[in-house]
């Protein structure tokens, strides 16, 4: 019923896999109307997407900052919801970076990263690192993790890693 594309990296087995045939969803989705001519108006591909979006929209995900160090010394961060548990043992974690993202190249030429999940307190602190503000770091009392990654305070997990891979 769907076609996957596997990749073997560090120990741990990663699938990505391509919906094909459709998504359940318990509310009815909108059904595209037919042209005159008996044809569908909107293509199956934009269906399914519309559709997935839809679903995927229902999975409650965590909201973290991911913060690493420059090669010219600045922090970098940025706020995610694409943070995922890979693996207990090895202990991994994966999270994912638009290849558009200004930030794509300091991700890439660091060695260390620091995960902090954030607190149901901390929305203020999310959009900041969500939003296009140049300084986002400004006003924050600061601490140094592993590869001078800059540490936030105040958050109730902070996870220190050490990157071993990236896939494209």
């Amino acid at each position: 019923m769907f076609h996957s594309i596997e990749k073997e990296v560090s120990g741990a087995f990663h699938a990505h896999i391509l919906i094909r045939y459709g998504v359940d969803l318990p509310v009815a989705v909108e059904q595209p109307r037919q042209s005159e001519f008996g044809e569908m108006a909107v293509p199956a591909a934009y269906q399914l997407a519309k559709q997935l979006r839809q679903a995927l929209g229902r999975y409650a995900t965590g909201v973290a900052i991911v913060t690493t160090r420059g090669a010219d010394g600045q922090y970098i961060g940025l706020t995610v919801n694409s943070f995922s548990s890979v693996s207990l043992e090895p202990p991994l974690v994966l999270w994912s970076l638009a290849n558009k993202s200004i930030n794509l190249v300091h991700f890439k030429n660091a060695s260390h990263f620091v995960v902090h999940v954030l607190g149901e307190n901390q929305m203020d602190l999310a959009r900041r690192f969500a939003s296009n503000v140049s300084e986002r770091f400004e006003g924050l009392a600061m601490l140094e993790g592993m590869g001078g990654s800059p540490l936030l305070e105040g958050c109730p997990v902070r996870l220190h890693c050490e990157t071993i891979s990236m896939v494209e």
